[in-house]
This record gives C-alpha cells, structure tokens and sequence, in this order.
C-alpha cells in the first residue's frame, strides 16, 4: 500500500453497539480521542454494551478490494 504522506497520522475512535442490536448497528460515538474515556463512559450508562476503539493509520490509503469477493 501506497503512502497518502509521511506523517503518520493516526486517529482513534470510538464505536459501540447498543444492547440487544446486530453487530452491524454499531455507531460512531466520538472520534475525539481526549474524550474517549468519557465517552465510554457514557456509552455504558446509555446501554451500549459492546464498545470497540479503532486506531486509523490515515498516511495509509485503504484497500478497499479487500472486502470484495
């Protein structure tokens, strides 16, 4: 994979799936990573059950044809 620039840029974000829905529901809760602790928190207290943390390396240009098949 290609290289979009040489900063290494990465991102966290933090996404969680509500009680009882498909793993597919999962939403976006912050892509603040100083508020990710928080944020968790939060999730929690609002019944999402299943919280996941990316970490986007975004000097890398997704595959895309990856997920075809």
């Amino acid at each position: 994979m290609e290289s979009l620039h040489n900063y290494g840029m990465k991102e966290k974000i933090l996404f969680a799936t509500r009680i009882g829905d498909e793993e597919w529901k999962e939403e976006l809760i912050t892509d603040n990573e100083e508020n990710i602790e928080a944020a968790t928190n939060w999730a929690i207290k609002n019944g999402f059950d299943r919280i996941r943390i990316a970490e986007i390396d975004l000097s890398i240009i997704p595959d895309f044809t990856k997920v075809l098949k």
